[in-house]
């Protein structure tokens, strides 16, 4: 089974997920932030791009959130509750988490995307970026 046919039986048998916001609000929970997500190489490309163009680096304080490991990207309840929120995938910026269903067709333009390790290559990313910027942990921050 695909995952449009998963997301096409899950809306048929009238799945609705749970409404995580406040008033249909985003409350930034990082409920949607996994660590592993669909992405496709625009969505890469436009992630490096930005991390680059902002020095954005991996948040590594724990962010276990009910037993699960959100992405590096994900910075709790500040602002937008992501750091490259301008640049985030498709899938979270397709995604509605106030129960509002899933707009197939806006998935379907998801067709090549895999599943990416967040952490992996937010971690390859800053690598490159430390060495482009000739950083290494103590310098790391007077570049910010």
């Amino acid at each position: 089974m695909t995952i449009f046919e998963s997301i096409d039986k899950a809306i048929r048998e009238g799945y609705t997920g749970t409404d995580n916001t406040c008033n249909g609000k985003c409350t930034k929970c990082g409920e949607c932030c996994g660590t592993i997500l669909p992405i496709d190489q625009e969505d890469a490309d436009r992630i490096v791009r930005y991390v680059f163009q902002n020095k954005v680096f991996i948040n590594r304080f724990i962010l276990v959130m009910k037993g699960k490991l959100q992405c590096p990207y994900y910075n709790g309840n500040q602002e937008k509750g992501c750091s490259i929120y301008e640049a985030r995938p498709k899938i979270c910026r397709y995604y509605k988490c106030d129960k509002k269903g899933i707009n197939l067709s806006e998935m379907k333009s998801m067709s090549e995307c895999y599943p990416v390790d967040m952490w992996a290559f937010a971690e390859d990313i800053e690598k490159e970026m430390k060495k482009h910027y000739g950083l290494n942990k103590k310098t790391r921050e007077t570049i910010k």
